[in-house]
């Protein structure tokens, strides 16, 4: 009665439907697109990171060499105080001046240096965490990405298998009883061929008539529910 051959048509056409809610699924597009985007924010912040550390980088080769200068002279005005002052109180006095006002200057580009090493560390250490954090995005979408167009390739040929089993089929099926399931499959949706369980039709879950039963028993023919008008099977 082509029961068997019209359940593996009805397998075939749900696994089509299957298949083609994973292609017009959207979750993966929108997953992916929310992933590039935080990639794309995080790379941005990452270069403000490199571009502020390069800043500080150069602000302390700046101050550094001040520093180095200003050791410089501070020796110079040293050596001059203890060796070539001689009893110019003037000098002397003068001297002494400038070495203090040094020594003070020192003592504030230190205490820069100290505050810039500092800051510059942390942002270091900020760098670091993001750029893990760019890594980790970065393996998430190309794994993500390449698992949705195995699954996308994957429910493109099992659609394809699934058309060809289901032409094969159709071409061992008597044509009226074809047609007649194809019209209940559009009236009906999914399913043409439905279970009967305890003289329930799984399809409408409604009681089918014991006339009908006994047809169902039978097996001679192609038996229909009385309520649904789905093709029935045991």
């Amino acid at each position: 009665m082509y029961i068997n051959e019209l359940l593996k048509i009805q397998e075939n056409y749900n696994k089509i439907i299957k298949c083609n809610k994973v292609l017009k699924d959207n979750y993966c597009i929108q997953l992916l697109k929310k992933l590039k985007i935080e990639f794309e924010e995080k790379k941005k912040k990452y270069k403000e990171i490199e571009k502020e550390l390069k800043s500080m980088k150069s602000l302390y080769e700046t101050i550094n060499e001040k520093e180095n200068e200003l050791n410089q002279k501070l020796k110079e005005d040293e050596y001059n105080l203890y060796n070539n002052a001689g009893s110019d109180f003037k000098l002397i006095k003068s001297l002494q001046e400038r070495i203090k006002k040094s020594k003070l200057e020192l003592n504030e580009i230190e205490s820069k240096e100290i505050k810039i090493l500092e800051k510059y560390e942390k942002i270091e250490n900020d760098k670091k965490v993001l750029r893990k954090e760019l890594e980790k995005l970065r393996d998430s979408f190309n794994n993500f990405k390449e698992e949705s167009i195995n699954k996308i390739n994957k429910a493109k040929e099992d659609i394809k298998k699934s058309k060809e089993d289901i032409e094969k089929l159709e071409k061992s099926i008597d044509k009226l009883l074809l047609k007649e399931f194809k019209r209940i499959q559009c009236e009906k949706g999914e399913t043409a061929i439905s279970k009967v369980k305890n003289g329930v039709c799984l399809g409408c879950s409604m009681k089918v008539s014991s006339q009908t039963l006994d047809k169902l028993n039978i097996a001679k023919e192609i038996v229909y529910c009385d309520n649904c008008g789905r093709i029935l099977y045991k």
